[in-house]
């Protein structure tokens, strides 16, 4: 093997062991995220009958209430009510059906998690989008832009 080849040879063994690891690191992420989000239908949700859920629903229910009139928020906010109460229904479902079936529970985690995410980010667009409406700044104009793609 001549001197070109094993730098070849420890150049391709190189890409392969960075495949490797980024494969091992990505499976890795998607064991951490299936932990956490049995620990979050598990453990979190059920304790004390949803009470940190409803820590977490009631300010978004009051930023929809605030901004329901307002024309300008409703591509924001109408889906984000909608998602919401998605939310309330899955996290009362995952609750009830959870307590005699942590099978059904443990099935769902991933998902819910998910689903619970991206209420949360679509919260945080649309408050965005509420300081930015109306405002002529570039960035401004660029966070209105990115919330209605969420949305969309």
């Amino acid at each position: 093997m001549t001197a070109h080849n094993k730098v070849d040879s420890l150049h391709l063994l190189g890409q392969s062991q960075i495949a490797l690891e980024s494969h091992v690191g990505e499976r890795d992420d998607q064991v951490g995220q299936g932990i956490q989000a049995l620990d979050l239908v598990g453990r979190k949700i059920p304790a004390q009958m949803g009470k940190s859920m409803r820590r977490l629903i009631w300010p978004m229910q009051e930023f929809i209430a605030e901004n329901r009139d307002d024309p300008a928020m409703a591509e924001f906010t109408k889906p984000l009510h909608q998602g919401l109460r998605g939310l309330q229904q899955l996290t009362l479902l995952m609750i009830t059906e959870g307590m005699g079936n942590p099978w059904f529970t443990a099935a769902g985690a991933t998902e819910f998690a998910r689903f619970m995410g991206n209420v949360i980010v679509g919260y945080m667009w649309a408050r965005m989008a509420k300081v930015s409406l109306g405002r002529e700044e570039e960035f401004h104009r660029a966070k209105v832009m990115t919330a209605r793609v969420f949305f969309q």
